[in-house]
């Protein structure tokens, strides 16, 4: 996954994206640069809420996941 730079400290829309199978994980926050790094934290621990993201996060690995902002 990308570095996640202090300019993303703005609400909206943003997608996680598996690079291999192209599968995708929307969501949205107040703030995405604190929830992207909270997303990376849990999938990093093996704690994410989203088995599905978790399982593909082991499989594929970090380096095959990216982000960018939809809105």
């Amino acid at each position: 996954m990308k570095a996640i730079h202090k300019n993303l400290t703005v609400s909206g829309i943003y997608c996680i994206i598996n690079l291999k199978n192209n599968k995708r994980y929307i969501g949205s926050s107040k703030n995405i640069r604190t929830r992207l790094w909270t997303h990376r934290a849990e999938l990093r621990h093996g704690n994410h809420a989203n088995d599905h993201l978790q399982k593909a996060w082991y499989k594929y690995t970090e380096d095959n996941f990216d982000y960018f902002i939809i809105e």
